[in-house]
């Protein structure tokens, strides 16, 4: 049978469309993968952005002590000021004192000494989890001793220690002390730190054990979060990979332990990006400046609320990965909620950023004051989460530092970057002389009632 002319072109034209659509499922198809792969490395990122972070500030950190030794204390004998970037948001209501462990080899055993002071030793594992906090709340004030075994350790401790078990041979104690503004009692608070002491468990008792030091591989030229920003993507998976070999993944990681495999990453090896895709390979590197251009983002955007409350839940965080990487990018070394709640803000009463361009009040009513066990602070940072520079050197405000009340028992602290009214200069917190800043409400050791129903606290308000 002979076929027409007008049935051959359309034949034609059906097999071009058939070639077309086969043609469009395909590109879809390959879209839908590539979009799946560029979620599963945001993830692996997401994971391993905070045991990264947690090395490069450890370097950071030792490198400022010409005894750069693990497992000793290190003690801070002053406040941050505006040029401290060991951290994001420091606090500066207390002294730091503190110690990275290495429990590969044997415990270590901490020796608190007797103290009227308030403090807390929170510890974080590799991963920035904060799985223990001894100190005044849970431990007490007493005299104690403290041993902290890594995840493989068998063996007998002395008697009348507490016992700690950390998930990671590496962990983190980072110690705060409350100190009041007097002289006298920074000295005290300084004696209190130096009788603070590590020792790994076979030399607990040698008074004449002295710490080898530290083999530093990373020079800090940059602070943690800057350095950790700068490294591109076959470097970070590098570095994860040394750190995962040195330091077991929780039970929790399982299925990002399959996920790894996956995309050819095996701990202890150097990671060969080359086996990628060219098309993956590009979706791969450009994820770091991407996260963190999403975290950036996120810590600045308008909030919808008067305050936001990030308090630790990082017992939970299990496979939340994205979760971890924001609180550890923006505060890492966030203490656990029943230690510390934490409210942050960065508008005003009416919803509008807060700027340096503006003067600010926040009014506490008596009865909207912070109900603590311990003490409370008000505290400015800048746009990058660092302290304010300002002509006065005062960073927070807060129950320690002699603020004015009203005759109502009623307070006003004053936000702004000029020197307030006569009268209002104790009350005064400096803001940027430029720029957006946000606000930290810190309420140590806060009472019950607080933990169960929450604050009320006042809005920022505009003066001008």
């Amino acid at each position: 049978m002979k076929i027409s002319k007008s049935s051959h072109i359309l034949l034609l034209v059906l097999l071009l469309l058939g070639v077309l659509v086969l043609a469009s499922w395909k590109f879809k198809k390959d879209v839908v993968e590539m979009q799946q792969k560029e979620e599963l490395f945001k993830e692996v990122y997401a994971f391993g952005f905070p045991i990264v972070l947690m090395d490069y500030t450890k370097r950071y950190f030792l490198n400022q002590f010409e005894d750069n030794a693990i497992n000793t204390f290190h003690h801070y004998h002053r406040f941050p000021d505006w040029e401290f970037r060991n951290v994001v948001r420091p606090n500066v209501d207390t002294f730091y004192s503190m110690c990275w462990l290495d429990l590969s080899d044997e415990p270590v055993v901490v020796h608190i000494p007797a103290s009227d002071h308030y403090f807390l030793m929170p510890t974080m594992d590799a991963f920035s989890n904060v799985f223990a906090s001894p100190g005044t709340r849970t431990t007490g004030n007493k005299d104690q001793f403290i041993v902290y075994t890594g995840p493989n350790w068998e063996g007998e401790l002395p008697k009348g220690m507490i016992h700690i078990s950390s998930p990671t041979n590496s962990a983190w104690i980072h110690g705060r002390i409350m100190v009041k503004q007097s002289q006298k009692d920074k000295d005290e608070v300084i004696k209190f730190q130096k009788g603070i002491t590590a020792r790994p468990l076979s030399q607990w008792d040698n008074q004449d054990y002295t710490p080898k030091k530290e083999m530093v591989l990373y020079k800090a030229n940059t602070y943690p979060i800057k350095a950790v920003e700068e490294l591109n993507i076959e470097q970070f998976m590098n570095r994860l990979s040394m750190l995962l070999y040195q330091n077991k993944p929780l039970d929790s990681d399982s299925t990002m332990l399959s996920k790894l495999k996956e995309i050819g990453f095996q701990a202890g090896q150097n990671y060969d990006i080359t086996k990628l895709s060219v098309k993956e390979t590009i979706v791969f590197e450009s994820v770091p400046k991407q996260m963190q251009s999403e975290w950036y983002s996120e810590n600045n955007t308008c909030q919808k609320f008067p305050w936001l409350y990030s308090n630790s839940v990082i017992k939970k965080y299990k496979d939340k990965y994205s979760s971890r990487a924001y609180v550890a990018f923006t505060r890492l070394g966030m203490n656990q909620r029943e230690d510390a709640i934490y409210a942050a803000t960065r508008i005003d009463s009416r919803g509008k950023v807060l700027t340096s361009k503006r003067k600010y009040v926040l009014h506490f009513t008596k009865e909207q004051l912070p109900q603590v066990n311990a003490f409370w602070s008000l505290t400015c940072y800048n746009e990058k989460n660092f302290l304010v520079k300002n002509l006065i050197n005062r960073y927070k405000v807060g129950s320690q530092d002699g603020l004015k009340f009203n005759e109502d028992g009623s307070l006003d602290i004053y936000i702004q970057s000029t020197k307030p009214e006569v009268g209002a200069e104790s009350n005064w917190l400096p803001t940027p002389e430029k720029g957006r800043f946000s606000l930290i409400l810190r309420e140590y050791w806060p009472k019950d009632k607080v933990l169960e129903n929450g604050n009320n606290l006042p809005k920022v308000t505009r003066r001008n």
